[in-house]
């Protein structure tokens, strides 16, 4: 925990996942995620393509849309992040979903804690014997793994990850957990209300909260929509709760801001196709990088790429609607 905010964070079940970069060389280990990070972007890219074409819409608007998110996705690899991975599991994983991939879609989940909301999308699957046991499966053999390859003990495992769980507020201090890199939902509130950053625990319960809130309203409006573009609702709502949401966390909303202006292309109506570009724009271009600095301060610490994303969804389901009354 010296690491000063770069201690690893994740679950200790997730070292097996890592422990093979380990056999490279530094140079070696990057250029190895890099290509992991590729082929996730890849595959996501092709699964909304396909996906949008169900929609019916011409693809070079699906390709408009993800040029959009050229920064965010750049961020994110020059960060060497891991929503890419998130995403594309994700993709995989999308309703109606087998047990081995709801298995590993529940484990890709669990990386960033809070992004397990998104696996309420698929609960009632969840509960299914197969899944469960599939699940309960794959937990164990990480276990396993752990207690074979790692020199420390489990129990120390799981107290050294608590305590990193909970530093990233006194580590990272406050302009870094209440400044403008921090997008989310979550953050929004706890600006408003002046919490100070080292509050974790308030964080977390407002997380918590917040996802349960949006969770239940989602769960009820999209039910007039296609599987995967419910499924890509769920996926988003992981990064707008999530107490850390930095900027290149948001490449998970891409599905959704796609569908959102699909939909509203093929509804024909102005306003509807406004505002999902509107939405869009929030998510992937109001950043320094495209709008200047001055602009993008005022935008991001006003968390503009959450409220981009639940105006996105808002688009997708009123289109979905007023499609289905016709």
């Amino acid at each position: 925990a010296a690491d000063q905010g770069f201690v690893f964070k994740y679950l200790p079940w997730f070292l097996p996942l890592f422990y093979p970069l380990s056999a490279l060389s530094w140079e070696q280990g990057r250029w190895a995620w890099y290509l992991v990070e590729l082929a996730c972007l890849t595959y996501a890219l092709v699964w909304i393509f396909r996906k949008s074409a169900v929609i019916g819409v011409p693809g070079r608007l699906t390709a408009a849309c993800a040029a959009c998110y050229w920064w965010l996705w750049h961020s994110h690899f020059s960060a060497g992040q891991f929503a890419a991975v998130i995403l594309a599991v994700g993709l995989w994983a999308a309703p109606p979903s087998s047990a081995p991939r709801l298995a590993a879609l529940n484990y890709i989940l669990t990386s960033k804690f809070f992004s397990v909301v998104s696996a309420l999308g698929q609960l009632r699957s969840q509960f299914r014997p197969k899944a469960l046991a599939a699940s309960l499966g794959l937990l164990v053999f990480a276990h396993l793994l752990l207690v074979l390859l790692s020199p420390v003990p489990l129990a120390q495992l799981y107290t050294s990850w608590w305590h990193a769980a909970l530093s990233g507020g006194a580590e990272l201090k406050e302009e870094a957990i209440r400044g403008q890199g921090n997008n989310g939902l979550t953050v929004f509130f706890m600006r408003a209300l002046r919490v100070p950053a080292s509050a974790t625990l308030v964080d977390i319960g407002a997380a918590l909260g917040l996802g349960a809130l949006l969770g239940a309203v989602w769960a009820r409006a999209a039910r007039p929509l296609r599987d995967f573009e419910r499924w890509s609702g769920w996926l988003a709502l992981g990064a707008v709760i999530h107490p850390l949401a930095w900027h290149h966390s948001f490449v998970v909303v891409q599905p959704l801001s796609t569908f959102a202006v699909a939909r509203a292309w093929q509804s024909g109506r102005r306003v509807p196709l406004a505002a999902a570009v509107l939405g869009l724009a929030c998510v992937a271009l109001f950043v320094p990088q495209v709008i200047g600095t001055g602009l993008a301060r005022y935008a991001e610490l006003g968390s503009l790429k959450a409220w981009g994303t639940l105006l996105s969804a808002a688009v997708l389901v009123t289109c979905a609607r007023r499609e289905r009354s016709l």
